[in-house]
């Protein structure tokens, strides 16, 4: 499907087994188009250049509801590409994509604005930069989420980001790998990270967890921990302009910073995917309730965009004691 100049909304629709020569295997909006889609699949889509499912350029795209699965590129973004455009996901699922560049699941680039919420992007590949999701010269909003298993040959095996804007709110970064930031790869960020699971990513070089070149990104309320690399397997800040501020944080390792522990989270089952916090964790109430980002997404409806965000990854509140967990999870 081709739009361009267009207002158009597609609700419960399949788009499969398609092919672009270009971009766009499954749909490719364009030149300020308007488009919702809601409650859809896109997958097993092909585009011999970029977005093997959905193409959005110079246009806003709203997806709900929907599922971008095994869809192939042969350069950015396997699932979907934005280029220059406003992009917004919610309830979402991205799986099996993979690219022959960057962006195995989606990749965003030149002043795109992109905002995810309770989707899910797992097991997605890309041959060089980010099995997920790869962001470059572009805003990036992500909260109530979870990138997990997704393979990058070079850097961000579930996130990488460049020349942007980024912030990661109640979301769990989860056994992926890459050679460079296994879970996250930042170079020249601003980055924001809270309330986040950080755990069981993998990276053949340095930053297991979580890498920065040229990026001083802020981490609260979070959970580094089982990451690994021969070079920084928690958090690695690669150079001298890189400097990592980190509080009211659990990092393997120790890492210095206001309210930062260093101890077992007891998760209820790391090994079967629960990052749940079991009973008697210590990172029970011990994050900082003044680091809580706001309600950009409006998660409980009340219209209320500035009140601290008040749900965790499961839909359960924020803060069920003293202080809100460490984690995604409450």
């Amino acid at each position: 499907m081709y739009n361009s100049l267009s207002t158009l909304t597609v609700d419960d629709c399949s788009f499969s087994e398609n092919r672009a020569s270009s971009e766009g295997g499954g749909m490719s909006s364009t030149n300020l188009s308007i488009v919702t889609v809601t409650m859809s699949r896109f997958s097993h889509n092909n585009a011999s250049s970029y977005a093997g499912g959905l193409f959005n350029s110079l246009s806003t795209v709203e997806l709900s509801d929907s599922e971008i699965n095994y869809n192939v590129s042969g350069t950015y973004g396997g699932g979907i590409e934005n280029r220059e455009a406003t992009f917004t996901a919610m309830n979402c699922e991205f799986s099996g994509n993979s690219t022959g560049t960057d962006g195995g699941a989606m990749a965003s680039r030149q002043n795109s604005t992109i905002e995810m919420s309770r989707c899910r992007v797992t097991g997605n590949w890309s041959s060089r930069a980010s099995g997920g999701i790869t962001n470059a010269d572009s805003t990036f909003v992500l909260s109530n989420s979870v990138i997990s298993w997704n393979l990058a040959g070079t850097n961000g095996g579930g996130l990488t980001n460049g020349d942007s804007t980024v912030t990661v709110v109640n979301s769990v970064v989860a056994n992926n790998i890459s050679m460079f930031g296994g879970g996250i790869y930042n170079v020249d960020v601003v980055g924001a990270f809270s309330n986040c699971t950080i755990v069981g990513n993998s990276a053949s070089e340095m930053g297991g967890g979580l890498l920065n070149g040229r990026s001083s990104p802020e981490l609260t309320n979070t959970i580094l921990w089982g990451n690994t690399a021969p070079v920084g397997p928690q958090l690695h800040d690669s150079d001298s302009t890189s400097s990592s501020v980190v509080t009211y944080s659990d990092v393997q390792g120790g890492f210095s910073g206001i309210g930062n522990i260093d101890s077992d989270p007891l998760f209820v089952a790391s090994g079967t995917g629960d990052f749940h916090l079991g009973a008697g964790s210590p990172c029970i109430d011990a994050g900082s309730a003044t680091a809580l980002p706001s309600d950009s997404f409006d998660l409980d409806g009340d219209g209320d965009l500035v009140e601290p965000i008040p749900f965790d990854l499961d839909d359960n509140p924020r803060i069920s004691g003293a202080n809100p967990d460490m984690g995604a999870f409450e």
